[in-house]
């Protein structure tokens, strides 16, 4: 009976420890990691570049789902509690996701687009892609070092020097940027969906139509006519897709009708190759550079 009730006082006590330590992890200053969380990829790559080992960065949307549609799952529920902060990148992108995740977790909500020339969408509405540029990455990588060190203000220093090596690198990606896309001889393009104006602007590119006229509609015949004229107008060679919203009946058009080739641009990575921010955008440039 001694020890049925000695070992009782072992697994109390160990369970103490554990929900201890639990309490720890999102306690900012301590030696335990505190929880952060962003919406997408390559937001959640630039917030893991800034808090180093001092927070634990949880993606919400994962890679090949829409941010607009996705629900959380109880997993991520357990995982983003107690969170300090969703990083976001906001205008419609990602917001009800967001919200959801401060719900759960009381987590402050902070939207990245601090000192962004935001453009705005043909048809209206702020156009949220802003992170498909090294300028607007740079900006974006400031706001979150500097919600990091309110959060936790111990450890100030070593997000400002995480910052410093981070900017220090995009820096790299934009020259290596500006250098491939020097060289793109055939500079229109047509792609899935609007993503690409920030991008095309920065680098001396044209987005010259889409395959969607409006974000999530699909064309009419008149659309379609009008994308055909503009294929014809600028000699364009390539359609570029999307693994998250291409179809393959709209790629199979466009090939047959057309007589286009088909390769894909990736406006969020997260998988196959593709597994930081830097290889995100080195990624896209290079496939425009095969043109």
């Amino acid at each position: 009976m001694i020890e049925r009730w000695v070992l009782v006082g072992v697994i109390v006590a160990a369970l103490t420890v554990v929900v201890l330590a639990g309490n720890l992890t999102n306690r900012p200053g301590e030696t335990g990691q505190f929880t952060v969380a962003a919406t997408i990829f390559p937001l959640a790559d630039m917030v893991k570049n800034i808090a180093g080992e001092e927070a634990k960065v949880v993606q919400v949307v994962p890679a090949g789902a829409s941010e607009h549609s996705y629900s959380l799952t109880p997993r991520q529920v357990a995982e983003v509690q107690g969170a300090k902060v969703i990083f976001i990148i906001g205008h419609g992108m990602d917001d009800a996701i967001a919200a959801a995740v401060a719900k759960a977790s009381g987590a402050q909500v902070v939207t990245v687009d601090e000192g962004i020339e935001r453009r705005e969408f043909a048809g209206g509405g702020v156009d949220p892609h802003y992170w498909l540029t090294v300028p607007n990455a740079k900006k974006m990588a400031a706001t979150v070092a500097a919600r990091l060190q309110q959060v936790d203000p111990d450890r100030a220093g070593q997000y400002e020097g995480n910052l410093a090596v981070y900017l220090e690198r995009l820096d790299s990606l934009e020259a290596e940027l500006q250098a491939v896309a020097g060289g793109i001889e055939q500079r229109n393009f047509i792609a899935m969906h609007d993503a690409w104006s920030y991008f095309a602007e920065q680098y001396g590119l044209n987005l010259v139509a889409t395959y969607e006229p409006v974000e999530g509609k699909q064309p009419s015949v008149a659309d379609l006519k009008r994308l055909g004229e503009l294929v014809s107008d600028h000699g364009i060679t390539v359609f570029y897709a999307e693994p998250q919203k291409s179809s393959v009946a709209a790629t199979r058009f466009l090939g047959d009708e057309f007589g286009l080739q088909i390769r894909e641009l990736d406006p969020v990575g997260g998988a196959g190759v593709i597994n930081s921010y830097i290889e995100l955008m080195l990624y896209n440039m290079r496939t425009l550079a095969a043109n």
